[in-house]
């Protein structure tokens, strides 16, 4: 498969975890734990037909595992905030992912912020403060304040998950692999907060409940992210921008169709501010070295 058909297919794939994540229609921890529980064999099938990649050190493998923790975390507040505002709006936050990839950047590598992100960070607040729909009556979503709190805090867990996932093996490494350890993360979490919220998860089998965790599992979590791995190094930084940042387009589209959410006018306001600015951001880098090199590259699917 041709590398930008690659990622349009995995794009279009994950598109659909929200959605999915809202059929279940079971507790947030609920979905964090089984979808990594349940997607766990179709990852390490896909690890085991990629065996021929270079070996990772026992320390990158435990970065993996770290990095899965931190979507562990990430997925739990963007389930929640799916419950909250809805299934478009909570991916379209979990987007902002590039914006605290920015911030650590400058911070902790101390690049430069760039001058397209200095515009788009204030667009994108602005943004996510019109989602949470300003107390209006007519807001959609059931807490619509609290879903937008968690839709950022989704955004800078998954960028800690990024930022791992790139230590945990270079690109001659597993993709499938370092996809592996990072299910084991995300089924951790699952299990210490099944352990610290024990009202707040189901172990009983329902259907069509885990049917669904199941299609998200193997889906988008397994085959979405496998098409997109293996296109992401073979695209141009722009293609893969706006390839990837389909997404929650497409999520919103699907929320539409088939749960008939409808945002008031501020929150579509909001929306299109946020989808903006992290294009924006995505496409031109939001941090740059300190000497005049390419912008390191930040381009990773939304949450999901």
């Amino acid at each position: 498969m041709k590398p930008l058909l690659s990622a349009f297919a995995g794009t279009v794939v994950i598109s659909f975890s929200a959605i999915l994540v809202r059929l279940a229609d079971v507790e947030p921890v609920t979905v964090t734990l089984f979808r990594g529980v349940y997607a766990i064999p179709a990852v390490a099938l896909l690890a085991l037909l990629d065996r021929g990649k270079v070996r990772r050190t026992r320390r990158e493998r435990m970065i993996g595992v770290l990095a899965g923790i931190a979507l562990g975390v990430d997925l739990s507040f963007w389930h929640n905030s799916i419950a909250d505002v809805g299934a478009g709006a909570a991916t379209v936050l979990g987007a902002t992912q590039v914006v605290w990839i920015g911030v650590a950047t400058v911070f902790i590598f101390r690049e430069r912020i760039t001058g397209t992100a200095l515009v788009m960070i204030p667009v994108i607040l602005v943004g996510i403060v019109l989602i949470s729909g300003l107390g209006a009556a007519d807001a959609y979503g059931a807490n619509p304040i609290r879903g937008v709190f968690y839709g950022v805090l989704t955004g800078f867990f998954y960028a800690q998950f990024i930022l791992l996932l790139r230590a945990a093996g270079g690109p001659d490494t597993s993709a499938a692999a370092r996809l592996l350890d990072a299910v084991v993360g995300v089924t951790i979490v699952g299990l210490i907060a099944a352990l610290i919220m024990p009202q707040a998860i189901s172990f009983s089998w329902s259907w069509p409940s885990h049917g669904w965790l199941i299609v998200l599992a193997v889906g988008p979590q397994a085959i979405g992210w496998a098409l997109i791995t293996f296109a992401l190094p073979n695209l141009r930084a722009l293609q893969a921008s706006v390839v990837i940042l389909i997404q929650p387009g497409l999520t919103v589209l699907w929320a539409m169709l088939i749960f008939a959410e409808d945002p008031n006018a501020l929150q579509w306001i909001g929306l299109l501010m946020v989808l903006v600015g992290v294009i924006g951001t995505n496409t031109a880098g939001a941090a740059r070295p300190a000497l005049v090199e390419p912008p390191h590259e930040t381009t990773e699917p939304a949450s999901g």
